[in-house]
């Protein structure tokens, strides 16, 4: 279990246990320091600890530092990367910036006052970062808050889906980032509803083909607003393709099979089962096992068939995930 958020933790990473010697004695007067040898070392120590920094080093046997930031770059987004390198490793830094996006490198032999205050400029970026990202999900749940409490048969309906999907995209032991951008995107999945007629949202009887056309706007406008925030570009593809359907005839662009995003197929799984096992307007809510069963039913046509035995599975043997609230069903 990873330790507490209260202290700051830095990992430095060097096959040679000088180095990682020399920089724990001087780094550990700032900030509480752990050390690994290896790329293995460092990623036991990330899964164990809430570390801020990731120092590594280039060369390093098995994997490189580059690897290792790579890999932290996907699995640990939150964690600031630099590499320590050589003066003849500058293709190696290079290489850290582009593959791994490494927010620095430093020169062997390097200046201790110079990397104490690098790490305490990347300690503070970081903790505004941090700070900006709680802002922006609070104002993510206040919008799609003020959305659903309008209609009283999809409230927290999003919630739910965010939560379904969290739950499958971690059954596929997907990394942080994607993780992250998929779970973003199943937030907002719903929210170009707001420029739709609330009748129809609400409407208990059949819609008209008209009406229906007015609801499937719904993602059109949504993307329209993900791309006015000028930096959700990156999740697009995943909020609005979750009404395609694997064999060509969903909306809005009629993709199908693997032209889906993986993270569209799977809100898809988790909007539909939501919806059926939830009251609707238009009728009651299904049974869990019925709403999986159709899921099922989908599954080569609709829905991606692995996503789903994998979904269904999971509920079947577990229930619900955390993330769901327990009185949302009754059976």
């Amino acid at each position: 279990m990873p330790s507490a958020p209260d202290k700051t933790r830095v990992l430095v990473v060097d096959d040679e246990p000088l180095i990682v010697a020399s920089l724990e004695f001087l780094l550990s007067e700032y900030w509480e320091v752990h050390g690994a040898h290896s790329a293995d070392g460092a990623r036991e120590v990330l899964r164990r600890e809430n570390i801020a920094v990731v120092v590594a080093d280039v060369r390093m046997p098995a994997e490189t530092g580059v690897d290792l930031l790579a890999w932290c770059h996907e699995h640990h987004p939150s964690v600031i990367r630099i590499l320590l390198t050589g003066f003849a490793d500058i293709d190696a830094a290079i290489d850290a910036i582009n593959r791994a996006r490494a927010w620095y490198y430093v020169r062997k032999p390097w200046n201790n006052r110079e990397l104490v205050m690098l790490l305490r400029r990347a300690i503070e970026f970081r903790a505004k970062e941090l700070e900006l990202q709680r802002n922006f999900q609070g104002t993510i749940r206040s919008l799609v808050v003020a959305l659903e409490a309008n209609h009283p048969y999809t409230c927290g309906h999003s919630t739910r889906v965010t939560a379904f999907t969290r739950h499958l995209g971690q059954l596929l032991d997907l990394g942080s980032r994607k993780l992250a951008d998929f779970t973003l995107a199943a937030q907002l999945h719903d929210i170009g509803k707001i420029g739709v007629d609330s009748h129809y949202l609400d409407k208990a009887g059949e819609l008209t083909e008209a009406e229906w056309a007015d609801v499937r706007s719904h993602v059109d406008v949504g993307a329209h607003i993900i791309r006015q925030t000028g930096f959700l570009d990156h999740i697009l593809p995943f909020a609005v393709s979750h009404h395609e359907r694997l064999d060509g005839r969903g909306y809005p662009l009629g993709l199908s099979g693997a032209e889906i995003p993986l993270g569209g197929r799977i809100i898809a799984i988790a909007d539909a089962f939501d919806a059926m096992a939830s009251d609707r307007a238009y009728r009651r809510a299904m049974p869990v096992a019925a709403a999986l069963a159709q899921l099922r039913a989908g599954a080569g046509t609709q829905f991606d068939g692995d996503l789903v035995e994998l979904f269904c599975a999971s509920i079947e043997r577990d229930g619900v995930p955390a993330g769901v609230d327990p009185s949302w069903r009754s059976d």
